[in-house]
């Protein structure tokens, strides 16, 4: 076998076993973006209902746009899940720039109940947890990116 047979197959091999070891080596890899919980708006409180706006602060680092095709996020507080949700209108993440990302949520009247009587027990600060997996398009393929963060709510009245 020849050299350039053997470079052709030295080629073929690491293509097939490390096609993201490669794209990494020639910066052919989209960068995760960076994401924020910036806010929790209390759009509406009452003990039959909560509506909350989880927004977050969505960065693309990359020097090319992405598409985030999905994401699906659940929300947790004072130690009880509290509602799930999914976002499933795309969003145009341009290069090198911010996105606003808004994720409603409407707290079912048993969970919004079990939150106020928690909280009313124990009036300790409330803070929600957000966790959310992206779903993104890239140039180079599909990318996933896990995201959690934790904010306060609502301050405690008393705090131990």
């Amino acid at each position: 076998m020849g050299s350039r047979s053997r470079i052709w197959l030295l080629c073929l091999g690491l293509v097939l076993s490390g096609c993201t070891y490669l794209r990494h080596m020639v910066g052919l890899v989209a960068e995760k973006p960076e994401v924020k919980l910036t806010a929790v708006d209390v759009k509406s409180f009452s003990v039959k209902k909560i509506d909350l706006v989880f927004v977050l602060d969505v960065f693309n680092p990359n020097r090319f746009s992405l598409d985030l095709d999905r994401l699906d996020y659940a929300v947790h507080g004072l130690g009880l899940a509290l509602g799930v949700g999914s976002m499933t209108d795309a969003i145009h993440l341009k290069a090198e720039s911010r996105s606003e990302v808004r994720l409603p949520l409407t707290l079912d009247p048993d969970a919004a109940v079990q939150l106020m009587k928690n909280y009313m027990m124990k009036p300790r600060d409330l803070k929600l947890k957000l966790t959310a997996r992206l779903f993104l398009d890239t140039a180079f393929g599909k990318m996933d990116v896990n995201f959690e963060e934790e904010k306060l709510v609502l301050k405690g009245l008393s705090n131990p």
